[in-house]
């Protein structure tokens, strides 16, 4: 299948000559992290430091909620 809008730059996901999934973008993951976009592009930075940030991350959406839902049932939110 197709998909196109900010989070997919590529046409599929797929490859087309091969079977498998081909590697996410050092963008993809950031913007899959709730990172800004190139947030992880500072000067000298490769792809794969890039890479490890994202991994060696949490999701900042998922932190929020959670942080969130703590202050509710603690009855402070």
């Amino acid at each position: 299948s197709t998909h196109s809008g900010p989070l997919f730059p590529y046409t599929t996901l797929f490859r087309s000559n091969q079977l498998g999934v081909r590697r996410l973008t050092p963008l993809e993951c950031e913007r899959l992290q709730g990172f800004k976009d190139n947030w992880t592009n500072i000067p000298g930075a490769t792809n794969s430091k890039r890479y490890k940030a994202c991994g060696n991350s949490m999701a900042v959406p998922v932190i929020k909620w959670l942080g969130k839902r703590i202050l509710e049932v603690d009855g402070r939110g």
